[in-house]
């Protein structure tokens, strides 16, 4: 179907226990976190469909988090790139910073344990979509000539807790317009990424309405 996937291994190191994997996968993946994700690697990394591997989703969220998170991205990459040469990623939050050179030196210190970057930024309808432009910027300013933009598909609705917690109110969450879904990709694009992505499917599944939106945001974007 010309559709390639980014293998995501967050789960893998950080969430699941090891009692959990027979009774989540039809074979055992291992018998820890990294022993799992690395086997997940062995397994997947010849096959045609798959792209790459992400090694993080929005950890590090900030700079306070480098000391813990740096060692651990870069113990993962390591190990990953031994046994294949295809594509780490690294998920990240966009706005760590008001500060462009707060952003960067934030993006610059993961960089030597990434191949690339996916920065995600969720504004719709709470926030300007004006920083999407200087979020591209940063991926180029660090380097990353191939970097990846996370856009909007979902309503802040399907996370109420997340939402309360950054001060935004639910009765007015909503889902993006197709029209928005371009404009921030457009941005993001025009300001220095190279390639998007739309979080997130499984939020939109059940909605044949935004899903024809994102169709049409696709095929906007690639005309």
């Amino acid at each position: 179907n010309n559709i390639q996937i980014i293998i995501s291994l967050k789960d893998l190191y950080d969430q699941l226990g090891a009692s959990n994997y027979r009774d989540l996968y039809s074979y055992p993946l291992g018998n820890s976190n990294e022993e799992a994700a690395l086997n997940a690697v062995r397994l997947f990394a010849n096959h045609p469909a798959v792209w790459g591997f992400g090694i993080s989703d929005e950890a590090p969220e900030s700079p306070a988090e480098l000391g813990q998170w740096q060692p651990i991205l870069q113990g993962r990459y390591q190990k990953i790139k031994s046994l294949t040469s295809k594509p780490v990623m690294e998920v990240l939050v966009g706005a760590t910073s008001s500060s462009a050179g707060a952003r960067r030196s934030f993006l610059s210190s993961l960089r030597s344990s990434t191949d690339t970057f996916a920065l995600d930024y969720y504004p719709i309808p709470y926030q300007s979509q004006a920083l999407i432009s200087d979020i591209g910027g940063d991926l180029r300013a660090v380097g990353d000539n191939n970097g990846w933009f996370v856009t909007q598909a979902f309503s802040w609705s399907s996370y109420p807790g997340t939402a309360a917690n950054l001060g935004f109110s639910l009765a007015s969450a909503r889902l993006p317009t197709s029209y928005e879904m371009v404009a921030m990709s457009a941005l993001a694009l025009n300001g220095g990424a190279r390639n998007i992505l739309f979080y997130s499917y499984f939020d939109i599944k059940n909605n044949p309405a935004q899903l024809s939106a994102l169709r049409q945001a696709i095929t906007s974007l690639r005309n």
